[in-house]
């Protein structure tokens, strides 16, 4: 059973106050690269991902609390929040004030590997681009660039993506952004997803009874009248052992036997109540 929530809880104020220019986007932009997209590859994985797990009859809306509406909504509200400094970690670490926080090894690690990426970027740029000038010169690159802003993010001016690129400092930082952004970064955001899932009360997929309002009220009989049952549960374990499973001919990376076996004997759980 899904539990209602009040509009008053799920209006936008109470989730995100959007700028002036994002108010024109919609949800068929948000989810459908344009035909002409460059990273052929990748964003048609991307796109089919997002047509799979957001559409009226996705996985996801049968086996969690959000709907088919409330997936779009969600999305069209992080997408709003993106930032070009969001996406450089650099950037991203001294917005958050925590640049020089001490045993913070997404940060730590992260910039060990952001500094690989850009200056294996640097040398590249360097060979190739001799000036600025050429940097401003080169249409194809320019092209590229302004197409990522008009399609990708909508010409949204507030996200502070850049439409051109002046500079080979620029275009360092840019092009290590986008490697970045589509291996470290997303490899940090992706692949601790069951570690945390996998314990279904660290994240439940849906609720069967409302949040107590006082914690004298929490008891053991109540946590587990709450948790989804178990079908619904073993099918959030079996999404996110899909997504973050790097595969069997991934080097260094044993199978876990008893996630494979959860998720090749996933049917038989379909009939399973607590």
């Amino acid at each position: 059973m899904k539990q209602d929530v009040s509009e008053e809880d799920m209006s936008q104020d109470n989730v995100l106050e959007p700028s002036e220019d994002s108010q024109k986007i919609e949800r068929k932009d948000v989810l459908s690269p344009k035909e002409n997209d460059l990273s052929e590859d990748l964003i048609d994985l991307t796109d089919m991902g997002r047509h799979i797990k957001i559409n009226e009859r996705n996985i996801l809306q049968k086996y969690s609390s959000c709907n088919y509406e409330d997936h779009f909504d969600i999305l069209v509200k992080a997408f709003k929040l993106v930032t070009y400094e969001s996406l450089c970690l650099p950037d991203d670490l001294e917005n958050r004030g925590v640049k020089d926080l001490k045993n913070y090894y997404y940060k730590e690690d992260g910039m060990l590997l952001w500094n690989a990426i850009n200056e294996f970027v640097g040398n590249f740029v360097d060979f190739f681009y001799k000036t600025d000038n050429d940097v401003k010169k080169d249409s194809n690159l320019q092209d590229w660039v302004k197409e990522i802003f008009q399609h990708g993010f909508l010409e949204r001016k507030a996200s502070g993506i850049p439409s051109s690129l002046e500079s080979k400092p620029a275009f360092k930082k840019y092009l290590t952004m986008v490697i970045f952004t589509c291996s470290a970064q997303h490899a940090a955001m992706n692949n601790g997803q069951f570690d945390i899932f996998a314990w279904v009360p660290n994240s439940p997929n849906t609720m069967r009874k409302p949040p107590p309002k006082r914690i004298e009220d929490v008891t053991e009989a109540l946590i587990v009248q709450t948790l989804p049952e178990i079908n619904v549960a073993s099918r959030l374990i079996s999404i996110v052992y899909q997504i973050t499973y790097p595969g069997d001919d991934f080097v260094s990376s044993p199978k876990n036997v008893n996630v494979y076996i959860l998720f090749h004997l996933l049917p038989s759980f379909e009939c399973i109540q607590i």
